[in-house]
């Protein structure tokens, strides 16, 4: 799958070979190339509850806004739009792939191509 990505169709199968796989009914696990995700020292807090966020938003077109007041109600607009970033890359970098997250009009979407 690295080496010959594939662009998954509307209807793709369950068994369809994602780049990323997200459990979160009942459970809440992420695997990455058929590969569970583990965190060797601290569970990276934010940006898995940016992507669990992202997931009970609805997955699609979710105003930055209302993330950041869901993730960071504390901070001001500024200071919310740099948490976000941090942990938008990092989550990237969890997910293995750039393209897991994407980001248009000032809304966040999980890429259904991948995810």
């Amino acid at each position: 799958m690295r080496d010959y990505p594939l662009v998954a169709p509307i209807d793709a199968p369950e068994n369809w070979p994602w780049p990323v796989r997200v459990y979160c009914l009942g459970r809440f696990d992420i695997y990455c190339f058929d590969e569970r995700v583990t965190f060797s020292h601290k569970h990276p807090r934010k940006p898995l509850a940016l992507l669990k966020a992202l997931i009970a938003f609805g997955e699609m077109d979710v105003p930055i806004q209302k993330v950041m007041d869901a993730l960071w109600p504390e901070l001001d607009g500024d200071a919310a739009q740099h948490a976000l970033d941090v942990a938008l890359v990092r989550l990237r970098r969890i997910l293995l792939t750039r393209d897991a997250v994407k980001t248009h009009d000032r809304t966040l979407s999980l890429n259904r191509t991948c995810i």
